[in-house]
């Protein structure tokens, strides 16, 4: 599942540029919310409202980073594909409302 989480978030990331990177491995997952692509600069702000809208979509993520601005995704392992599904389109429409 770990795969599909990755690939869709990188997919999403094609459509929301605040998302400045996706990395991970397995199921430990951070991605990195940025004001601008070329800058890199922190979008910490950002990621603390994205936070309250992941939690509206009944989604728990933590946050890290030395600035604040990296969203921890850290699912169980029992996990399914359907509910990796709907962490993405939950996802989706929380950056959705941060673009607006």
């Amino acid at each position: 599942c770990g795969s599909i989480l990755l690939d869709g978030l990188r997919e999403l990331q094609k459509d929301f540029p605040i998302i400045g990177d996706v990395r991970g491995r397995g199921l430990l997952i951070g991605i990195e919310l940025v004001k601008d692509q070329s800058s890199k600069e922190p979008a910490t702000a950002e990621t603390a409202q994205f936070l309250e809208y992941t939690k509206e979509e009944k989604i728990l993520v933590g946050k890290g980073g030395l600035l604040g601005n990296v969203v921890r995704l850290a699912p169980s392992m029992a996990i399914t594909k359907e509910e990796c599904s709907e962490i993405l389109e939950g996802f989706k429409r929380a950056f959705e409302k941060l673009n607006k």
